[in-house]
């Protein structure tokens, strides 16, 4: 198995930190976490341009809030695996930043472990120029688990716009309000889910996912599309 080995995963996060330091530290980490925060809560619109190199992201950074929320309210979390969280939260920042990591880090997913997991936010482009206004691209998140030994991917995403083919009703914005949404649960339903999904493939689809992107991609972006679409 195609694995790093301990001084490559710790090369690539020490890397992840001085990438998240220089970001932490520069003007524009306080008006990009508000914007974080307030499409969270639907207020506005993505404003901030995806990134086409390994980096962090007010993305990235606003999963540490929930990190704190762990280390705040330790009570909320009754008989859940705190620590297993919070290094699954970890993981998921220090893989997106340097994809490689998933490498290793999809391999040390728990089996049927709730608490072991990874987010990762990536980024969707549309071929057919009938989505051109999609043309810097629409973002959604995966989080995969290991579940009867099988890896597993849910696509989690507000706008509720399909990856194969997208909805007309969701780009008019008519579809039903709370159709991805769990009334018991109060959260966001998977849009999506891939059961069974292959390894390497999975590797793929998050590295480009992520914009990490070889100059032969960046020329013919859709090139492997069709070996893409179910992993």
């Amino acid at each position: 198995m195609d694995l790093l080995d301990a001084a490559q995963v710790e090369m690539l996060i020490q890397s992840a930190d001085k990438k998240r330091e220089k970001y932490v530290n520069s003007e524009k980490y306080v008006p990009e976490m508000c914007s974080v925060l307030l499409q969270n809560w639907n207020m506005i619109g993505n404003d901030i341009f995806f990134k086409t190199k390994p980096s962090t992201s007010p993305t990235l950074e606003f999963m540490t809030v929930y990190q704190q929320i762990l280390n705040v309210y330790p009570d909320e979390f009754e008989g859940r695996d705190i620590n297993k969280i919070k290094e699954s939260i970890q993981k998921s920042i220090y893989g997106s930043i340097h994809t490689k990591l998933f490498k290793n880090y999809i391999n040390e997913l728990e089996n049927n472990h709730k608490d072991s997991f990874l987010v990762v936010p990536v980024s969707m482009f549309y071929k057919e120029k009938w989505y051109s206004w999609f043309k810097n691209g629409h973002g959604v998140t995966f989080i995969i688990k290991k579940e009867q030994d099988r890896l597993n991917v849910e696509v989690y995403d507000k706008a509720q716009m399909r990856m194969h083919c997208p909805d007309k009703r969701a780009l008019k914005k008519k579809i039903q309000e709370k159709l991805w949404f769990d009334q018991e649960t109060l959260k966001i339903t998977p849009v999506y889910v891939y059961e069974g999904v292959e390894k390497k493939g999975l590797e793929e689809v998050l590295r480009i996912g992520r914009q990490h992107l070889t100059f032969e991609e960046r020329i013919n972006p859709f090139a492997t599309a069709k070996e893409l679409i179910t992993f």
